[in-house]
């Protein structure tokens, strides 16, 4: 999330699920995410938890692409 690691993942293990935190001011954000698959279970969420809401999947209405 603007160019800070905010979850390292990076090794071959059983599907598992790893969290972090980080506030945001209101505005855009720019969000990387890299992926690798080395066999085994194949399955990648991005999720978010905003003040109004329980976990989710981060809704697509709320991003875009930029170049």
């Amino acid at each position: 999330v603007d160019n800070e690691l905010i979850v390292d993942n990076d090794s071959d293990h059983v599907l598992q699920t790893l969290y972090a935190e980080r506030g945001l001011k209101k505005g855009f954000h720019s969000i990387k995410i890299n992926y690798f698959q080395m066999g085994g279970g194949k399955k990648l969420l991005v999720r978010w938890k905003n003040p109004v809401s329980d976990i989710e999947e981060i809704p697509a209405d709320v991003l875009f692409h930029s170049e």
